[in-house]
């Protein structure tokens, strides 16, 4: 008697891990569905407008030395800034499903990633802010509209680097970064530990591990900062079209 109640206390909850189970998957399935048509639909958004602004981007380095067409070395491969200036489907999804598990919709989700167009212009040391200050102008006299500045120059720690937020007359957004030569180098040394980063829990013991492995990459950099002279009109500009500052960014 004891026997046949056990076993059937077993069939129950092999029958109830069963239906778990089958629920699960689907719910999974239309997660990771969604999330990959959202992503596609916003890479088809960004295709359209990605000629022009391309164009652009490139015209409005050649006219204040801002090079937006940097070659490096990635994964043993010769590659260029502009060869990444659409994010590949695959991010897009993963970025899409962490914050979907986050409590996100997947609409919400992919509303919010302002990268999938993305830019990176590196200048010299020596001009570094006056040359920021000249092409955020000629990106302005081109139409575009500036949307947020995080200026991580101005930060204590980890990556450092100017981020910008543009949107076209249409309502595309993307990003555009300046950079010198240095902090692009160690942009790509950090880049194994960010993609570890994304994958782990957030404030586990290895995350702050990896935190501060970071941190220690971006110590050189900070070390021999560049020239900041025009920075502050570049602050002014992004003020007069009421963009977000770096605060502010933070507590969006």
């Amino acid at each position: 008697m004891h026997d046949a109640a056990s076993q059937s206390t077993k069939t129950k909850r092999s029958c109830l891990a069963r239906e778990s189970s089958s629920t699960s998957k689907p719910n999974r399935s239309a997660e990771l569905s969604e999330a990959s048509r959202y992503a596609h639909e916003a890479v088809q958004r960004a295709s359209m407008v990605e000629a022009q602004v391309t164009s652009d981007i490139k015209a409005a380095g050649a006219r204040t030395g801002a090079n937006s067409n940097v070659t490096f070395v990635r994964d043993g491969k010769i590659v260029s800034t502009l060869d990444a200036r659409l994010k590949t489907m695959k991010s897009l999804e993963e970025k899409i499903q962490r914050d979907m598990q986050a409590g996100l919709t997947a609409k919400d989700a992919a509303d919010s990633i302002k990268d999938v167009l993305r830019y990176t212009y590196i200048l010299e040391p020596s001009c570094y802010g006056r040359g920021v200050a000249a092409t955020v102008q000629e990106l302005l006299a081109l139409g575009y509209r500036p949307v947020r500045i995080k200026n991580f120059w101005k930060t204590e720690r980890g990556y450092t680097g100017i981020n910008t937020v543009w949107k076209t007359s249409g309502g595309q957004d993307f990003e555009v970064q300046f950079h010198t030569p240095t902090t692009l180098k160690t942009k790509e040394a950090n880049r194994p530990l960010y993609d570890r980063q994304r994958r782990i829990e957030p404030g586990s013991t290895e995350a702050v591990a990896i935190d501060r492995q970071i941190d220690l990459v971006w110590e050189g950099a900070r070390a021999n900062p560049p020239s900041m002279a025009g920075l502050p009109e570049v602050d002014r500009m992004f003020a007069r079209a009421g963009a977000l500052r770096l605060q502010e960014w933070n507590r969006d």
